[in-house]
């Protein structure tokens, strides 16, 4: 019987090892008492030998079977924290969209407000009688409106063909 290399681990498992090993060597002694009395004792010492090297094999057994879990359970655990440092990595990049596309959303309402509130000012002037009655006003009125409901259209276009590339559904010419 050979001894394995001392156990370096201090969990259990490294204690349920060390049994093992402190349990082999008390088995090496008492084989060899057993010997020193054999006489007429032969036969009950075979039968002693052949339990005690069954409950060997079965220990041998379970240290591998221990052994193997652990090696499971280390390799799992390595599986764990690098799926940990992906999920992490990702959660930063989809903070970092996150933030961007609030950033957009606030441009964007910018830029949609902007035309809107002249379109709005505009009308408004029209409505009073003087302004209508002036042709060169109210033209001039007119044209502000008409270009600014041409620069929201174009804003709206924009993002919407922002979303579809996004979304993958424009197709480029």
């Amino acid at each position: 019987m050979k001894l394995t290399k001392s156990i370096k681990s201090k969990n259990e498992i490294g204690e349920l090892a060390r049994s093992f090993n402190e349990m082999l060597v008390q088995l090496k002694k008492t084989q060899a008492e057993v010997k020193k009395y054999t006489g007429g004792l032969e036969k009950k010492v075979e039968e002693r030998t052949k339990d005690i090297s069954n409950k060997l094999k079965e220990i041998t057994e379970t240290k591998m079977a221990l052994l193997n879990m652990m090696e499971d359970s280390d390799e799992a655990n390595i599986q764990l924290s690098t799926a940990r440092k992906t999920l992490t990595s990702a959660l930063s990049k989809l903070k970092e969209v996150d933030i961007k596309k609030d950033e957009f959303i606030s441009i964007a309402a910018h830029e949609l407000k902007t035309p809107l509130t002249s379109i709005h000012g505009f009308s408004q002037l029209l409505s009073n009688e003087s302004v209508a009655k002036d042709k060169a006003k109210r033209d001039k009125y007119l044209g502000i409106i008409e270009n600014e409901t041409k620069r929201l259209g174009k804003l709206v276009t924009e993002i919407l063909d922002l979303s579809r590339v996004d979304l993958g559904t424009i197709k480029f010419v």
